[in-house]
This record gives C-alpha cells, sequence and structure tokens, in this order.
C-alpha cells in the first residue's frame, strides 16, 4: 500500500462517518439547582402563607394524625365518636380514618409542635425522594453520574403539583414515590443480580406500608399473578434451567405479609383489639360519606356528577369500577412483557379501588417517569426526545391541572412515555456509558462513532486475502 491509497482511504472513511453535532448543550447540574431553589423556596413561602392562615391551612392532614396521637397517648381511641356511632358526613370533613398503628405511632411525638413535625415530615420526604432516585439509577443506568438523577427527582418535585399539594398538607401520600420506586424496582428484577431478592424484601415492606392507604393493596394481585407468569415461563420448552427458588414477585408478597402481620401484632401488643374494631366500624361508616366533590377525582364520583346520577349511583358504579381494576391489574400481570409498563398499569389501577381519588395520589407515578427518562438514553435520539416530550407534557399538566379531571391524562402519557422509552433489543447496551455528564446533558446521537487512525491504515480487503 502507498501513502496516496493510505491518505485515501482514510479521507473516505472519515466523509464517510462524519460526527453529527449539537447546536446546544443543557447544562443540567445548574439548571436543576437553580429550579430546586425556587422550587423550595416557593413551598417554603406558601407553607409559611398557609401557616398564618386561622385555622392554618397547611399540615392538616398531618394533624389529623398528630390529634390521633395524642387521643392514644391519652388514653382515648383515635377515632371520631360520631363516625364510630354511623353519623353521616361530607368528604370534606377532616377526620382520623387510618390504622391504628399510625395513630399509636404519632403518639410517640404527641408533645411535639405541629410545625417541627411537619418540618422533619418534608425534610424525610425528601431524602426518600433521593434514595428511589439513587436506586433506580443504579438499577437502570449504573453508568450514569448519581447525581443528575437524584437533584432531578429532589428539584423538580416541588414544582409538580400532586407531590406539592400532598408535602403542604402533610399526607402520608408524600412518601409513596418511594415506595412504588422499591416496587418498581422489584418489579423489573430478574433474578440475575445479587441484590436482586434483597430488593424483592424491600418492596413487600414497601407494599405493606402503602397498604396502609388501602388502594395499593391490589398492587399485591399483580405481584401474585406476575409470579405465575414467572412459573409459566420456567416450564415452557426450551427455556433455561429450572431455579427452584421463589418467583422473586412471590418473595414480595411474602414480605409484605410477614410486615403486615409485625404490624398487626405491634399494634394489637400495644392497644389491645379495641381500636382495631373501631377501625373496622370507621370503614362501616365511611359507606356514608358524601362523596360528591369537584376535588375527588375518583371516575365514579366525576361520572356521578357530570350525569347527575345521585349519591344512590356510586355503589353499584364503584362496584363496576373496582372489577375493572381487577382485570386491568390481572391482564397487565400476565399479558403485558414490559415489566415497566405492566407495572404502570397496575399503577393507576391502584389509585381507584376506592371511590375518593385525591390529586396527590399521581405523586406515586415520580418512579415511572424517572424509569422512562433514564432508559430512553438506551433508545436512540429519537425516542429519548419524544419520551422526554411526553415527560413534559404530563409535569406541565401536574403543574396547570391543579385538582382537575385532566390529571387521568397521566395514564396515556405515562404508558406512552414509557413504551417510547423501552430500547429495542439490538440496542440494549447496559454496561456502555452514555454521553451524559454531571454538568450538561446532549442528546444521543443515532451515528456510528468514527472510525479509529488504526483502522484507516489498514489495507483494504480483496476477494484474493483471507483474514
Amino acid at each position: 500500500m502507498t501513502p496516496s491509497t493510505s491518505t485515501s482511504t482514510s479521507t473516505s472513511g472519515a466523509r464517510s462517518t462524519p460526527r453529527r453535532s449539537h447546536p446546544f448543550r443543557v447544562p443540567v447540574m445548574p439548571a436543576l439547582v437553580t429550579l430546586g431553589v425556587f422550587g423550595w423556596a416557593a413551598f417554603v413561602f406558601l407553607a409559611a402563607a398557609s401557616y398564618a392562615h386561622k385555622p392554618p391551612s397547611a399540615a392538616f392532614d398531618l394533624e389529623l394524625l398528630l390529634q390521633g396521637g395524642r387521643l392514644v397517648a391519652a388514653g382515648h381511641s383515635p377515632y371520631s365518636p360520631g363516625l364510630l356511632s354511623g353519623q353521616p358526613v361530607e368528604i370534606q370533613s377532616l377526620f382520623y380514618s387510618y390504622p391504628p398503628i399510625v395513630a399509636q405511632l404519632t403518639s410517640l411525638v404527641a408533645g411535639v409542635p405541629t410545625t417541627v413535625v411537619f418540618t422533619a415530615w418534608v425534610a424525610l420526604s425528601i431524602l426518600t425522594l433521593a434514595g428511589m432516585a439513587r436506586v433506580i439509577r443504579d438499577r437502570i443506568a449504573p453508568a450514569v453520574p448519581w447525581l443528575p438523577p437524584v437533584m432531578a427527582a429532589v428539584a423538580l418535585a416541588p414544582l409538580w403539583f400532586p407531590y406539592t399539594v400532598g408535602a403542604l398538607f402533610g399526607n402520608i401520600d408524600i412518601f409513596f414515590p418511594a415506595l412504588y420506586g422499591l416496587m418498581l424496582v422489584a418489579a423489573m428484577a430478574d433474578g440475575s443480580r445479587r441484590t436482586d431478592r434483597r430488593m424483592a424484601v424491600a418492596a413487600g415492606i414497601a407494599l405493606a406500608l402503602a397498604s396502609i392507604k388501602l388502594h395499593p393493596a391490589l398492587l399485591a394481585l399483580w405481584f401474585l399473578l406476575r409470579g405465575v407468569r414467572v412459573v409459566r415461563s420456567r416450564a415452557q420448552p426450551g427455556s433455561e434451567p429450572a431455579d427452584a427458588r421463589v418467583p422473586l414477585p412471590w418473595l414480595v408478597l411474602a414480605a409484605a405479609a410477614v410486615t403486615g402481620v409485625a404490624i398487626l401484632a405491634i399494634s394489637l401488643a400495644v392497644g389491645g383489639i379495641q381500636p382495631w374494631l373501631d377501625y373496622l366500624a370507621i370503614l362501616r361508616a365511611s359507606t356514608n360519606v358524601d362523596l360528591l366533590d369537584y376535588r375527588n377525582l375518583g371516575p365514579v364520583a366525576q361520572l356521578v356528577m357530570v350525569l347527575n346520577l345521585g349519591t344512590g349511583a356510586i355503589g353499584p358504579l364503584q362496584a363496576g369500577m373496582l372489577a375493572i381494576a381487577v382485570v386491568t391489574t390481572a391482564w397487565a400481570a400476565l399479558r403485558v412483557d414490559d415489566p415497566v409498563e405492566s407495572f404502570a398499569w397496575a399503577s393507576f389501577a391502584s389509585f381507584v379501588p376506592m371511590p375518593v381519588t385525591w390529586f396527590h395520589h399521581f405523586g406515586a407515578l415520580i418512579p415511572i417517569g424517572l424509569v422512562a427518562a433514564l432508559r430512553s438514553q438506551a433508545a436512540g435520539a429519537r425516542a429519548q426526545r419524544l419520551t422526554l416530550g411526553l415527560i413534559l407534557v404530563a409535569f406541565l399538566i401536574g403543574v396547570f391541572g391543579l385538582g382537575m379531571p385532566v390529571a387521568w391524562l397521566f395514564l396515556p402519557l405515562t404508558i406512552l412515555a414509557v413504551r417510547t422509552s423501552r430500547p429495542s433489543p439490538a440496542r440494549q447496551l447496559p454496561r456502555q456509558r452514555p454521553s451524559l455528564s454531571p454538568t450538561s446533558l446532549s442528546p444521543p446521537t443515532d451515528q456510528p462513532p468514527p472510525p479509529s487512525p488504526a483502522a484507516d491504515h489498514q489495507p483494504k480487503m480483496t476477494t484474493g486475502e483471507h483474514a
């Protein structure tokens, strides 16, 4: 090979694979820090202004928990005597309706001022958000620096009103992004990592804790049937050698059951059986609550109000909605291959078994959006842009659709974002480091890298040459 031939080959190779330049680069960390400072400063301002009201409108959900704890500390039942006697109440009425264990736990801080507990409550929620983001990053994109996804979760949370509203109210739901996030990571686990079984146990604990609000308990059905799917796949001809261990979804269920039994045992040891009998009476009395309120985004309540059907239609329609939720959960567990999409369907189904769905319930979708954003980097530039665009639209709906039924657009947007973000098998390169740095984010390109200089100086192959 002559020098001229080498030069020609090198030039031709360089021209055939040009690198595509991008006209802009987004400075991720400075932008996230700016948004985080603005968002949390605005949250502090809103909380302070709400506390200035008489009575304070901030942390009123947390105040219910603390009041229940104070009653328990004084030796009384945390439940309203009116509800226990079966008196009808409106949905706007504030009353303690959680299991006894919650009031028994808050009795430990009964003497602490509400403002102090509220500050610690929100701070703990921020820590769980950061931990959830780190766990998801470690599972989905371990090559990505951990700080950007963690900072994104913490900085953007106060700007997305499903979380902000729950935080201002001091609601338990502000911990649901972390609880649903643990369950989602366990849903993606396939047993190939040493930490998968420990993650399944953590997810089971998360499922038990989330089920304190009852409606997330539907996810237990999803894990049950997902385990059935695993067992069926093991029995198929040509599958890998059978794994005799318990399927990971069933391990989640076992951990949830043990946690639930432990919670019940502790509660009975502390307060006896009567608080739980009162709790069952509260559940029966909840059928007398007037559920027709524009802030109740439950599909049945919205349908009854739009069609002016009257409160008598709520019971039969809610039974039908529960059946739809169960069927959707079963279908997602057994028929949807992608565990992220399957869990997303089940998550939405878990919002509707009860006749009340509040706007802040949708805060549990944060980990699903984070997973879609992270894994879209392996799906190609176009898929990543589309995924991030869909997430942005959902984010804006969460900002401007405060408390309105338009929030149900989260369903199609979330499902589309999850589907778009799924890398094809040919593109899945989990060990390849993506083009992401802690300070900048540039969309990945679909162009192959230029040939190395060593390759440019190799002689061309002819039909008479052999490798």
